[in-house]
């Protein structure tokens, strides 16, 4: 993407002030590092029910920021552009449907309860080679992280593969105007976020949304009641059932469920007029960002199918999360689908020291690199000799001229992830501190000490406070008792009234009847 402030504004109805920047990348989380290693970042600031980011702007100003959207005028600070809209996260949405309406590629909205980043990059993997694909980094697929997903889109690929998903009535049909995908893929359904729905055909309907102007629908007649849906509503498209595909061996792919997954697969290929998958062995489709445990104590983060910029700046940060107190290195090849015509490293890897990486522009880095037969000594022996501290340093004098901001610790960091999780997913009635350190890839010991020696309080009792915030905002939305405690990730009744009152002193029966609400039939 490439915007000017006064132009986003003018797209998402907010009203602009100050510099016009160009805006070329965007960051909402304070603490990651891609504003230090993109170019043109803007910095959006929401206000949720128990945080604030607004409180972060003089941060990220500090860090080399110059352009923020915002959703309450704030102090000007200089060089800086400002764009006030209502509400953040609908803005970006906004945004982001206007930048895949200039796309030309192809585009592929993968739904499902289950499988979707599998069937995605499994599908990356089985493209004809040398066709330039984006695809959203890890699982960017909620009511943010889909348009943060679609403005990553550089505009010269030829086709992006974006996750949606969601967790109650009405989300797929906002998903949908900003994906708007020419093909739909339909992974498994299942009872993945059921809660919110009434039952199963009804989770279905909302997932068909997406569907609503695809040319080209794939799924596996396997799973009812979604095949039976689909070839009824969507009769007049291009169905491709991923059952009329031959089965592949057992031999090959022992497990049920992936072997429907590379039904699926091959569906989709057949409907693009893509080469049918071999599938002459099993096929090693890792996830992105898979973690494993090295010797001598270290950790391996594989990110072997990252094959674009965007998504380098985002494994960055994911190491530097996961390093902690280790020192980090990066080995690097090339990146077939970067785009640019001279290859990297010559077919070479090379290993950089990504502690001195990690701070930099690492774009315009590797973008220059590409050029290295062009360049004059001292740099062209740098690039040669992996002297990275010599390199960047160089290449920092006559590109930027100054130092960016150092990272903020790494147990710090841990934290973050840890609350940025815990924030989003709240309302999964199945979260809990286990799920959590899972995700941190630490310990619970670990996890349940940094956290509260950060936060001042437990994991629980964080996680109990959101929930008793959404409970609390429900009930003022009118809903009943009941369903607020449902939505809001409680599985026990008689537990979460009992925390309602330890809390707030009174029963959720009476503070819903403190706001003058009607009672409803619980």
């Amino acid at each position: 993407m490439k915007y000017r402030l006064s132009q986003i504004a003018a797209v998402v109805g907010g009203r602009f002030s100050g510099t016009d920047c160009e805006v070329q990348s965007v960051v909402t989380d304070s603490r990651s590092l891609t504003c230090e290693l993109g170019s043109g970042p803007v910095f959006v600031a929401m206000c949720g029910a128990n945080h604030d980011s607004h409180a972060f702007v003089a941060q990220m100003y500090a860090r080399g920021v110059r352009a923020f959207m915002v959703e309450r005028p704030l102090e000007a600070l200089p060089e800086c552009g400002y764009v006030v809209v209502e509400n953040a996260i609908a803005a970006l949405q906004c945004l982001a449907a206007y930048h895949r309406a200039q796309f030309r590629g192809t585009v592929v909205g993968i739904t499902g309860s289950n499988g979707k980043t599998v069937i995605k990059e499994w599908i990356a993997e089985e493209l004809p080679a040398g066709m330039k694909c984006y695809r959203s980094p890890k699982s960017y697929n909620s009511q943010l992280g889909v348009p943060l997903s679609v403005l990553m889109i550089e505009g010269d690929e030829q086709l992006a593969l974006i996750e949606a998903g969601i967790s109650k009535p009405g989300e797929m049909a906002r998903l949908e105007r900003i994906i708007r995908p020419d093909v739909v893929v339909f992974t498994s359904i299942g009872d993945a976020h059921q809660e919110n729905f009434l039952n199963l055909e009804q989770k279905c309907d909302e997932k068909m949304v997406l569907a609503h102007r695809a040319e080209t629908i794939v799924y596996h007649s396997y799973y009812e009641p979604l095949g039976r849906m689909i070839a009824s509503r969507f009769a007049g498209r291009k169905l491709c059932d991923a059952a009329s595909c031959p089965e592949v061996p057992e031999t090959l792919i022992g497990n049920e469920a992936s072997r429907r997954n590379a039904r699926i697969v091959e569906a989709f290929c057949a409907a693009m007029g893509y080469p049918a998958p071999s599938f002459t062995e099993a096929p090693e489709v890792a996830m992105r960002l898979e973690v494993k445990d090295g010797i001598n104590d270290s950790v391996l983060i594989n990110d072997a199918y990252n094959l674009d910029l965007n998504s380098l700046a985002l494994a960055l940060d994911y190491l530097h999360n996961v390093a902690l107190s280790r020192r980090r290195t990066l080995v690097l090849s090339d990146i077939a689908q970067s785009g640019l015509t001279d290859r990297l490293w010559q077919g070479e890897p090379v290993i950089l020291d990504a502690d001195s990486v990690i701070r930099w522009d690492f774009r315009g880095l590797l973008e220059r690199m590409a050029q290295t037969v062009y360049l004059d000594e001292p740099i062209r022996s740098a690039v040669q000799c992996c002297e990275v501290t010599e390199l960047i340093l160089l290449f920092c004098h006559v590109i930027h001229g100054r130092r960016a901001a150092p990272p903020p610790s790494a147990t710090s960091l841990l934290v973050a992830k840890a609350v940025a999780y815990l924030q989003a997913n709240y309302t999964d009635p199945q979260l809990n501190v286990a799920q959590l350190a899972r995700y941190t890839y630490t310990s619970r010991e670990h996890l349940s000490r940094v956290f509260k020696e950060y936060t001042l309080e437990s994991v629980h009792g964080y996680l109990t406070n959101l929930r008793m915030q959404h409970c609390r905002n429900a009930l003022a939305a009118g809903m009943s008792v009941l369903d607020a405690c449902s939505a809001s990730g409680f599985t026990n009744y008689s537990s979460f009234v009992k925390s309602f009152r330890a809390l707030y002193g009174i029963t959720p029966t009476e503070y819903r009847a403190q706001l003058r609400i009607p009672a409803a039939k619980e």
